[in-house]
């Protein structure tokens, strides 16, 4: 096969298998309050999960990659588990709890000592995995992803009576593991503020009433699914909607030519000069942000400054598909 030719169908390969994601992507409808997203900081975001799930955007093909690559991660941390000696029972048994309309499907329980207790397992990014060590810094990070892991877990022990779970995280790009224990009794307050939580989202979907906005944040709102769903109330909230269809497919080709670095530089300067000076601005599916970066770190002379224009304040943008980490 003459190169061209070649080069063309691996081009061709790669599009078809990110097309084989596309159209796996879906939305399921949510009826109760799931463990696994009871953590989020965000009531609206939960009211909205019940209430306006077909509104949700769909997950993006990166992120349909990743869903991937968490469940190759959690085959792989059994696999460790079960070379280790230990193993994993009850994997996805749903459990639910009635009067808080409150359900979800445990990783699985792992047997300690003669004593179940469950385990969930989390791939992590090698940035956030060196700083988690406890609730505390899960709690702290100000990542909703990150925010729901904990409580997830204790849902579990509270659904299951168990004493302890172990939060069993991943590295996904060392392969580092930590298996973090988590005592329920000593997360009692917490546990009853999500519990709380459950009962105003129950009566929130009862009588229709969508629970106030939080003040924006670029990890919680800026990855929020129903983002152009809630905001169009700008209760507070100043993001500029345009709808600019040309500028959306320019968008949605910068963000696949990220592995194509020359066409990709050539649309991320353009991006640039269009972006200049313009902060939270929500065009389709992303959200760009900006901030002025003086980079100069120190005093130096004048006429010795002008002649580096790297040391020269310039605007730095961001460009985030949401919904996605």
């Amino acid at each position: 096969m003459e190169k061209e030719l070649f080069l063309n169908a691996v081009t061709k390969m790669e599009l078809d298998i990110k097309e084989s994601y596309r159209k796996q992507a879906k939305v399921y409808p949510c009826y109760v309050n799931r463990a696994s997203e009871i953590g989020h900081p965000c009531e609206r975001f939960l009211f909205f999960q019940r209430t306006e799930y077909e509104k949700k955007s769909l997950p993006s093909v990166e992120l349909m990659q990743i869903f991937a690559g968490g469940r190759l991660i959690e085959e792989l941390c059994e696999t460790e588990l079960k070379q280790a000696g230990y193993k994993l029972i009850e994997g996805q048994r749903p459990y639910k709890d009635d009067r808080y309309q409150l359900s979800g499907h445990i990783d699985g329980k792992i047997e300690i000592d003669g004593a179940l207790y469950p385990i969930e397992i989390k791939g992590i990014n090698q940035h956030d995995f060196e700083s988690l060590s406890n609730v505390n810094d899960f709690l702290k990070s100000g990542k909703s992803w990150l925010m729901k892991y904990p409580a997830q877990l204790l849902i579990y022990e509270y659904l299951t009576e168990a004493p302890a779970g172990i939060m069993y995280i991943k590295s996904k790009s060392m392969a580092g593991f930590k298996a973090i224990p988590i005592f329920l009794y000593d997360h009692l307050d917490y546990v009853e503020s999500l519990l709380k939580k459950a009962e105003r989202i129950n009566e929130a979907v009862k009588t229709k009433t969508k629970p106030p906005q939080i003040p924006y944040t670029d990890n919680i709102c800026g990855y929020c699914d129903f983002l152009t769903t809630c905001l169009p109330d700008k209760e507070g909230i100043e993001l500029n909607f345009q709808d600019d269809p040309t500028l959306e497919k320019m968008l949605i080709r910068y963000d696949e030519l990220k592995p194509s670095k020359s066409e990709y530089d050539k649309i991320d300067k353009e991006l640039s000069r269009i972006f200049k000076g313009q902060d939270r601005l929500v065009i389709g599916n992303y959200i760009i942000t900006g901030q002025m970066i003086d980079k100069k770190a120190y005093e130096i002379p004048e006429d010795i400054q002008r002649q580096y224009e790297k040391n020269k304040p310039y605007w730095k943008k961001t460009i985030k598909a949401i919904g996605k980490e």
